[in-house]
């Protein structure tokens, strides 16, 4: 979610998909344990994954994203 630079990854997600002119699927990883990170990611249809991450789960969602 915190990029460098002080860009937020829900807001790249944004700026690709108007890009994009569509809803591509897309995954946040953060250890930000505030609760609008949560909020942001679910008003805007991307999943969230917090900090640590086990690798089996990740790559189940992300195979779920892409099917």
């Amino acid at each position: 979610q915190h990029l460098d630079d002080g860009d937020l990854g829900i807001t790249i997600v944004h700026e690709v998909r108007e890009h994009l002119l569509r809803q591509v699927p897309a995954l946040i990883v953060t250890a930000d344990p505030d609760v609008s990170v949560t909020h942001a990611a679910k008003a805007s249809g991307v999943e969230l994954m917090r900090k640590p991450v086990k690798p089996a789960q990740m790559r189940a969602l992300l195979a779920h994203l892409l099917a």
